[in-house]
């Protein structure tokens, strides 16, 4: 073949620019380090492929020499992305099921871009994502990260059918949410993002745009490009007919050149006027691999360590407004540092426009694109897992010609690198000349100050959660409590009464506390309401009064402070699965029953059975105004609408007191307030919200479900003439049975008794219809999305309360059949078995603050000439008794364990003495404490 020709160094960049907003064209090369090419490697011995495209952006720009990444891909293009080191947005190594994955509370380029909707940039994402791990991981790059357009691989290599291994050839393709087999491909990966990518800038005509295309080259599996590609079949003869582990290198080489030949491509079929005003940043994501590292650095000096090999990256650095090009600059600079680059590439401010709440890590490198100095900055970087192991995983900071790598397992090394660039010569195993002293505490203190993160503990992760304490945090508005009114239950007015089976008089009820830890929200409550509740019926006219009545349930809930989304998402089966912010509870959409072939019968707590019963359909005669209900035990409960809560909080209802009914009101909404909170830690909205998810200044309206009725509309099937003889998709994926379904199995058929819409088998996800999230409906199969809100102006994943165009409580009506994210949280037994008292936490959490804990003393009961003192121990520690007669001296009283956290004292008072005593609890042998919040 012919040697590929280096497109940009044949054009020149000569076209002038107009003065419009530049274009954007980020390239990342997939563990492409610095030894992999001879821009940077003058090692004797290193075999180098020809990269002429490569070098014709150094001819036309800025060559950095000391450019550093992270040691792993994730972090690196996370950092890109937000301008935040790993401490800060949570991703420390490769995505996987047990590490860290982005989180979409942080504030990214495609959202900081949203935030400048008026200067009209087209944004894409082609190649490699490898940011998250979940069921809807299709969406991700748009729910997580915001991304308009995706195209290409979501994980970290490439795969193939079911999730197996990929090759370059023949590899799974995601679009905009729809992953194969539809989308499935057989072009080379690396032509394939090329091709994607020319199309869609060719796409976009005069609109200013920014493109982030990574990648996979060249990146595992090694192979053989096409022969077009590269040149290698001719220099090398026979290079590919050995074992292909004998000859990885040539094999990576040849991906290398393969790479460069379709970045040519590329710039070749952009219009020469719009090369001319765009900026393009070409970089390695971290080090190259260990099976293929190249001189100057060594075996384990590679990709996933902390050395030089790992972190040292290329970037080139070419575009409009770029002075003296054709230039190398030295200065220490990180991928971070794209974030702002890019942004004031496109004219945007970035310290007008990055939120308080996420500070970032990133500058600009303008100054030194444009040939004028920037002030000297240490480089750093990190690396930590599940997978690290302690003598690899760390950190690394380099400032001046020194550098400091610091190990999980306590040990550091410091290195030289001008004459030590593979770092082999620990100088810590020596006493320091003077200058190595001063560069090692310069280090040690750099190291603190750009990589070791905050306690982040007192101050919920930055990732989801603003709000420090309970009130706040919870957002739970305050009732009138019941400890304030003196009212424990309510009673209730037998049929034929004046008030017909409602209560005599309200509850006053709600939240009796609210309390917060380093990871939970505990809320202790009634699970009963306020508002007035009831009457119940068994039949439409409204004869026959429901013969169940709510009873006080002193429930004490947990909500995880920090939502994790779910690799494998779990069923929302019976029971509580969230609960509103006045502590009533909220069921899922099933009630008890399935259809066993012959009629419907108790469905045993399982609730994975083909045709489970749809309580709203079955039950809902039985929902008071307010939309709750409760079985024989007493639990209110709503699987619909809160129409009173809503009512309370102001979402856009009236209430008529005369007929004790709620309805929508009339006018425009506004965005709704946070009802309720689900186990998995992610807020439950009402059914409003913003029309376009990522622009708070678009029109509030209703917020749409994804479910339809099987009815045979929007391509589902008619149940109507076909019968209950399949499932859709989403019942498969949630355990539901096999479809079709075997004949045993087969539903009823479609009547008066059993509607569509009587199991919730009858509705379909119009996700798996063709159809598509954002743009023909809201929410995702959870019955959420990413979205910014008045509480999350930064994003947050939230469900909505869903209501049709009528108004009436639309399917999957609060949480769909399974959660979003992970159940960390939950309900515990009844807390006036337990209360706070007998909480048991693992002693696992850091504390903040000191060792002497604020702690609140629940109560002190005297018996028998001894004393029993109860307080909250929710996280753990070790706690010491005092006591005093004077305020003043104080005694340590031994103690025993009783129950839970309740300590008894040995002493024994006696019963005539005069003496008073005074008791104080205070932890003990542990660094610090969480304040613990009660409104």
């Amino acid at each position: 073949m012919k040697t590929p020709l280096p497109i940009l160094l044949s054009l020149g960049l000569a076209v002038t620019a107009p003065a419009q907003r530049r274009n954007v064209l980020l390239i990342i090369a997939d563990d492409l380090g610095t030894d992999s090419l001879a821009l940077y490697n003058s090692s004797p011995g290193a075999a180098l492929p020809p990269t002429p495209n490569i070098d014709a952006l150094k001819a036309g720009g800025v060559q950095f020499r000391n450019a550093y990444a992270h040691p792993t891909c994730s972090p690196t293009r996370a950092s890109i992305l937000t301008g935040r080191q790993p401490f800060r947005h949570g991703v420390t190594t490769a995505v996987s099921a047990n590490d860290g994955q982005l989180m979409a509370g942080e504030y990214t380029l495609p959202r900081a871009f949203a935030s400048h909707s008026a200067l009209g940039y087209s944004l894409a994402h082609f190649g490699k994502w490898h940011l998250s791990l979940s069921n809807n991981m299709a969406n991700d790059p748009a729910n997580i990260a915001g991304w308009p357009h995706f195209a290409g691989s979501l994980n970290g290599g490439l795969t193939g059918g079911n999730g197996g291994t990929g090759t370059y050839f023949a590899w799974t393709k995601t679009i905009n949410g729809i992953t194969g087999p539809e989308n499935s491909t057989t072009t080379y990966a690396t032509t394939d993002t090329t091709d994607d990518t020319i199309n869609w800038i060719n796409a976009q005509g005069a609109n200013p745009w920014f493109a982030w295309v990574a990648y996979n080259a060249p990146h595992s599996p090694f192979h053989k490009p096409p022969a077009a590609l590269h040149t290698y079949d001719t220099t090398v003869p026979n290079w590919n007919t050995l074992p292909i582990n004998t000859n990885l290198r040539t094999h990576f080489n040849a991906a290398i050149q393969a790479l460069d030949t379709e970045m040519g491509r590329l710039f070749a079929n952009i219009p020469p006027a719009v090369l001319a005003n765009t900026w393009i940043i070409f970089i390695g994501d971290n080090g190259t691999p260990n099976q293929v590292i190249q001189p100057p650095f060594s075996n384990g000096h590679s990709k996933e360590s902390l050395y030089e090999g790992g972190v040292r990256v290329p970037l080139i650095v070419t575009g409009p407004g770029l002075v003296a090009p054709n230039r190398e600059v030295t200065d220490l600079v990180h991928a971070t540092d794209l974030y702002a680059s890019i942004l004031e590439m496109a004219g945007i401010d970035v310290a007008a426009t990055q939120p308080a709440l996420k500070p970032i890590d990133s500058r600009s490198l303008l100054p030194l694109l444009q040939n004028q100095p920037l002030a000297a900055r240490a480089a750093s970087s990190q690396l930590s897992g599940s997978t690290v192991a302690a003598d690899k995983g760390g950190a690394t900071v380099r400032s001046g010609d020194y550098k400091l790598n610091r190990f999980n397992d306590n040990t550091e090394s410091l290195h030289f690198l001008p004459t030590d660039p593979d770092e082999r010569t620990n100088l810590l195993l020596s006493p320091l000349n003077t200058t190595a002293q001063a560069a090692y505490d310069d280090l040690t203190d750099q190291l603190a100050g750009n990589i070791s993160p905050p306690n982040l503990l007192g101050t919920p992760p930055e990732t989801q959660w603003q709000k420090i304490t309970g009130a706040e945090y919870a957002r739970i508005y305050r009732t009138q409590n019941r400890a304030l009114n003196g009212i424990s239950d309510a009673t209730w007015a037998p049929e034929g009464a004046v008030r017909n089976g409602r209560q005599d008089l309200p509850a006053y009820a709600g939240i009796e506390s609210i309390r917060v830890s380093a990871n939970w929200v505990y809320v202790k409550g009634s699970s009963m309401p306020h508002y007035t509740m009831g009457p119940w019926y068994f039949d439409a006219a409204k004869t026959q009064l429901f013969v169940n009545y709510p009873s006080q349930w002193d429930m004490l809930a947990r909500i995880p402070r920090l939502p994790v989304p779910a690799a494998t998402r779990t069923n929302t089966n019976f029971g509580p699965i969230a609960i509103w912010v006045n502590t009533a509870i909220i069921h899922n959409q099933l009630d008890a029953f399935y259809w066993n072939g012959s009629s419907d019968i108790d469905d045993n707590a399982r609730g994975t059975e083909y045709w489970t019963r749809n309580a709203r359909l079955a039950e809902g005669l039985t929902f008071d105004p307010a939309g709750a209900h409760q079985p024989f035990t007493g639990e209110s409960h709503h699987h619909i609408s809160p129409f009173a809560l809503r009512y309370e909080m102001g979402d856009h209802m009236e209430y008529n007191p005369a007929t004790h009914t709620y309805t929508e009101a009339s006018g425009a909404p506004a965005h709704s307030p946070i009802l309720g909170w689900s186990f998995d830690g992610y807020p439950i909205y009402g059914p409003y919200g913003y029309g376009i998810s990522t622009d708070p200044n678009s029109a509030v309206r209703r917020i749409v479900s994804g479910y339809v009725p099987r009815d045979g509309n929007f391509g589902t099937t008619n149940l109507n003439t076909a019968g209950r003889t399949t499932l859709p998709a989403w019942a498969i994926r949630s355990g539901h049975g096999i479809s079709p379904v075997a004949d045993a199995a087969t539903g009823p058929a479609v009547s008066a008794a059993f509607p569509i819409g009587w199991y919730l088998q009858d509705y379909d996800y119009l996700g798996d219809r063709g159809y598509t999230q954002g743009t023909d409906f809201d929410l995702d199969e959870c019955n959420g999305r990413w979205c910014i809100t008045p509480e999350f102006p930064e994003g947050t994943y939230a469900y909505f309360v869903t209501i049709d165009s009528s108004f009436q409580p639309a399917y999957p009506y609060i949480i769909g059949r399974q959660y979003h994210g992970v159940k960390q949280g939950g309900n515990f037994a009844a807390a006036s078995t337990i209360g706070f008292n007998a909480l048991e936490e693992p002693n696992v959490t850091t504390y903040q603050g000191g060792a002497d804990a604020q702690l609140e003393i629940d109560r002190i009961e005297p018996s028998g000439g001894n004393v029993t003192i109860r307080w909250d121990s929710a996280e753990g520690g070790n706690y010491v008794v005092e006591t005093s007669v004077d305020l003043t001296d104080w005694t340590t009283i031994p103690q025993v364990p009783a129950d839970g956290s309740a300590f008894q004292t040995q002493r024994t008072i006696p019963a005539a003495s005069p003496n008073r005593s005074f008791h104080r609890v205070r932890r003990d042998s542990v660094d610090a404490y969480d304040v613990i919040d009660t409104p």
